[in-house]
């Protein structure tokens, strides 16, 4: 049996709230490809500092997109891994992002 995981092991805690909160949003609105968030939006709900710089917000989309989704088949000994975003875009105002669809159904371990 395959488990399909999602690795934040390397995560910084706040990077790992801006994963929680993009893959909430994305499970609760699956209709969507694309999801968009006015960035200070995004802040809140991911539980980050209004004062955030926006080089400071450059730099953990920078590690955001790095994330991995894996999945393990311990009974063939089989590994695969895949983004777990297809984009991410943001500018001053705003955060869009895709979430590769494997990633929706995946579990985190961290």
């Amino acid at each position: 049996m395959a488990y399909v995981e999602i690795d934040a092991s390397e995560l910084q805690p706040p990077v790992l709230e801006m994963l929680r909160t993009a893959l909430k949003h994305a499970r609760q609105n699956r209709e969507r490809e694309a999801h968009v968030l006015p960035l200070a939006d995004f802040y809140l709900q991911a539980g980050l500092p209004e004062e955030m710089s926006f080089d400071g917000i450059m730099s953990m989309v920078g590690e955001l997109i790095k994330v991995a989704v894996i999945s393990v088949n311990y009974e063939e000994g089989g590994l695969q891994c895949w983004p777990a975003f297809e984009g991410v875009s943001l500018t001053k105002a705003s955060i869009e992002f895709s979430v590769s669809s494997i990633a929706l159904d995946a579990t985190e371990f961290t």
